[in-house]
């Protein structure tokens, strides 16, 4: 059977469909057709498969409105957590700009609003982004999330639990249950990146967490100088297993011009092409980001195009959801300087509240991407909310690879 899923651009640019295959469920809905993609999916899965979970920017911006306390996107992270917990998820990784103010206060409020996860025996491995780019952020975000580090999960300090006037709905739940270790063979490139940038394995698949901002020594971070320990850590993992790469920044962004190697997308060449080719030969698929507060699916290649991977920039959870730009910055950066486009546009979706669950079963491995629409309202050169409705999520996207063959 043939499933057809819109994955809708809204604002500025046109719609197009993408088709996948899907047996046993047949679905038609209009959208301006740019073009057709069919995929093989697999339609079942063992009894030893297990998922995790994924997550972007959870920024609340402007006041509060009952539900939202100190820059938090509370009442998005609490149904996030139910969708979660519903999916059976093992761990939740969120790839940066946890809040918007990067206060110890609102990391504090993160930590806090991860305790349902916690009830429910799931882990929770977040990132920093460039809203918690400063030193005083990398001191507080290691203390409240010491998982990071060592795999302790529902760990956090007594003293970072937040009380808030907000409505009950969202009042932070209990910790019911004890501290659990979650994962193996922690390890960070350096010490004053420990538990910032990190890596760790759960059960076939290795997860590398990457972090390019101020360290709490206050020091120099860039992806050139953990390059030596990335590809150690990818490419010293078991025979047959998975490996995915996260960070908060993507390689070529779809609004925000700066990336995970510099103010636009043709700086530090070298670097991005390491960066990629050590992805490509150690047969990591996937590389995750946030943002750009949109679902942005792509290939991204090497400056001479020798080696890809593909970018995945992860949907909104936040008050606000970005535009691409228009030429994109791929046409406007990386063809004047390398003579050639370096990206090619899988899917997309704008305006719309995310999640992903990530689904490994054996040598396979499927993602399935859900969301929910909102009204959102465009404030100068972005969309914006000033509260959060119940959100009904569907299946909006659905792709995989096999270590197995093609």
């Amino acid at each position: 059977m043939i499933r057809s899923i819109n994955i809708r651009e809204r604002g500025a640019l046109a719609a197009f469909i993408l088709t996948i295959v899907i047996g046993g469920l047949s679905i038609s809905s209009k959208a301006v057709t740019r073009g057709e993609i069919l995929l093989p999916v697999p339609v079942s899965q063992s009894s030893s498969s297990w998922s995790f979970g994924v997550m972007a920017d959870t920024q609340w911006i402007g006041a509060d409105d009952g539900r939202n306390p100190n820059s938090v996107a509370v009442d998005i992270i609490s149904q996030l957590n139910r969708e979660f917990i519903k999916k059976g998820v093992k761990f939740v990784v969120q790839v940066g700009d946890i809040t918007d103010k990067g206060t110890d206060v609102a990391l504090d409020t993160r930590a806090t609003y991860a305790q349902a996860l916690y009830n429910a025996g799931i882990g929770f491995f977040p990132l920093r982004g460039n809203h918690e780019s400063k030193q005083a952020a990398a001191v507080e975000f290691t203390r409240v999330f010491p998982q990071t580090q060592n795999g302790s999960n529902n760990s956090t300090p007594v003293n970072a639990f937040v009380t808030t006037p907000d409505d009950e709905a969202t009042k932070p739940v209990k910790n019911t249950g004890s501290p659990f270790i979650l994962g193996s063979n922690f390890s960070s490139p350096s010490e004053n990146l420990k538990g910032l940038s990190y890596s760790f394995d759960y059960s076939d698949a290795r997860f590398v967490l990457l972090d390019q901002f101020t360290p709490p020594d206050g020091a120099a971070n860039t992806i050139d100088n953990q390059q030596d320990w990335i590809s150690k850590v990818l490419s010293g993992r078991a025979a047959g297993s998975h490996a995915f790469v996260f960070a908060h920044k993507g390689i070529i962004n779809e609004n925000h011009v700066d990336t995970l190697f510099g103010s636009d997308p043709s700086k530090d060449a070298a670097g991005q092409d390491a960066f990629i080719t050590s992805l490509a030969h150690n047969g990591v698929r996937y590389f995750m980001g946030g943002h750009d507060h949109m679902y942005n699916r792509s290939v991204v290649t090497t400056t001479d195009g020798a080696a890809s991977v593909t970018d995945i920039i992860c949907a909104s959870d936040s008050s606000k959801f970005y535009i691409p730009k228009d030429p994109s910055n791929d046409d406007a950066y990386d063809v004047p300087a390398f003579g050639r486009k370096r990206q090619t546009q899988l899917a997309r979706e704008l305006n719309t509240i995310g999640y992903y669950i990530v689904t490994v079963d054996g040598p396979n491995v499927t993602v399935d991407f859900y969301s929910a629409s909102v009204e959102a309202t465009l404030t100068g050169k972005e969309y914006t909310i000033t509260s959060t409705p119940p959100l009904v999520f569907a299946k909006h996207d659905t792709f995989g690879y096999s270590l197995n063959g093609k």
